[in-house]
């Protein structure tokens, strides 16, 4: 009997010593983010655009990419640098991705939550204005870089800058993924495709998300996700949830997606 005992629990040592094995093998064959640190200046307004590129390769060397533009949340010590788990994913599916700061030190800050809308406004169209440079930027940056499609995702404030840039850009956007977007309404449109995650703590005003006949006129997609606050959408969530955050950002960005029909991606809310 102790033999039998001492053999099993060789067994089960051996199995997790291999399990552990193949989790750093898959680790250390994750491919590497080359990080590019960006800093511009845009002289029509003379304000800063601090911005970083997360790319497979270094961006000079691509000659054709997708490129995603991402605008981070508001909040303390949240920037544009604090959703390495979200950007380096989208990296790693060849995307080019450019995640823009757009509050600055120097910003009026203060705002009171009867009159948020108001004193937030200046700042969303400063987002606005910062993606525009930035997609007016990128071929003079890489001119031999050929930008197949441009897609906007934000977080909280940034998915709120992220929804109006669609409402008054449409044309230059293939998609539009907002996490969780409080306050600018989702536009309803045809194209760009869009997309919101929402946490199941927020309960959006009445006037953010389409109707559901609106939403599945327009092949648009609104995701809950149980168990996801707002605040887990940053570098604050466990491995666990930003895995869920994940899966969800790729149901957005599938391609199978705009094409509906089976795969039920035309469906008006997704519970994952």
């Amino acid at each position: 009997m102790k033999k039998m005992m001492h053999f099993f629990l060789i067994m089960i040592g051996l199995l997790s010593a291999n399990n552990l094995m193949s989790q750093a093998s898959k680790q250390s064959k994750m491919v590497p983010v080359v990080v590019t640190e960006l800093q511009l200046l845009d002289s029509s307004r003379n304000r800063k655009v601090p911005a970083v590129v997360y790319s497979l390769k270094a961006p000079r060397y691509l000659k054709s990419s997708d490129v995603v533009i991402f605008s981070p949340g508001n909040g303390v010590g949240i920037d544009y640098k604090s959703y390495a788990y979200l950007t380096d994913h989208l990296a790693r599916k060849g995307n080019l991705v450019v995640s823009v700061q757009h509050t600055l030190p120097s910003d009026i800050s203060g705002q009171t939550a009867d009159e948020f809308t108001v004193t937030r406004s200046p700042n969303w169209e400063t987002g606005v204005t910062n993606i525009q440079y930035l997609i007016e930027q990128l071929p003079v940056l890489y001119p031999h870089l050929k930008i197949k499609s441009i897609t906007l995702i934000g977080h909280s404030n940034g998915g709120d800058i992220s929804m109006l840039f669609a409402s008054q850009f449409p044309d230059k956007l293939s998609k539009v993924i907002s996490l969780d977007n409080r306050r600018i309404p989702i536009p309803v449109i045809k194209r760009p495709i869009i997309c919101s995650i929402r946490s199941s703590e927020e309960v959006p005003h009445e006037d953010l998300l389409p109707s559901k006949e609106a939403i599945v006129e327009n092949n648009m997609r609104i995701i809950y996700l149980k168990g996801i606050k707002h605040k887990d959408m940053d570098e604050t969530g466990t491995q666990p949830q930003h895995n869920k955050i994940l899966k969800a950002v790729d149901a957005c960005m599938s391609q199978r997606w705009r094409y509906g029909g089976k795969n039920g991606f035309n469906t008006v809310t997704d519970d994952l």
